[in-house]
């Protein structure tokens, strides 16, 4: 299962949400889906570089590895929150925003596959149960307000 949206659904996502309103039938260029962290407000993820040392004069996710982006981050926020044992695997990268500090950022879809693998083990049952897993994951996780650390998840979209 994979909470992935549709370039039209995410567009209507977009709309619907006041972030942007983006032509599904046209190219979509860096755009990777849709940002959300905990009390704060909506954001269209687009894949940029890594900023250099200074102001950011531009929003966006740079995709890295996770030990480039724990040493950024690190040295940039240092009350930056990270998800770790096998939800290390869902890091996508760093969310630079002007005038805040960057964070963490995670694979929406990722974090709740493994949420749901995590319960069938610990259940001894070899199904999935996708509904609970996405349950979790929206009332204990993705809505949770840990301070100007909190990690962002990335809602992606299939071409």
């Amino acid at each position: 299962m994979t909470l992935d949206l549709s370039k039209v659904e995410m567009a209507a996502l977009l709309g619907d949400l006041g972030v942007v309103h983006l032509d599904p039938s046209r190219e979509w260029v860096g755009v990777l889906g849709l940002l959300e962290v905990s009390g704060g407000s909506p954001a269209l993820g687009v894949a940029r570089p890594l900023p250099s040392p200074g102001p950011v004069r531009e929003e966006g996710v740079a995709l890295l590895p996770l030990a480039w982006g724990l040493h950024y981050l690190r040295e940039r926020n240092p009350d930056a929150m990270f998800m770790d044992g096998p939800y290390i695997d869902c890091f996508v990268g760093i969310w630079s925003r002007i005038g805040d500090p960057p964070l963490p950022v995670y694979d929406r879809s990722k974090v709740v596959h493994r949420l749901a693998v995590d319960y069938a083990v610990s259940q001894g049952d070899a199904s999935l149960d996708y509904g609970q897993a996405v349950e979790h994951f929206e009332s204990d996780i993705g809505s949770a307000y840990i301070g100007e650390g909190t990690p962002a998840f990335l809602t992606r979209y299939v071409d």
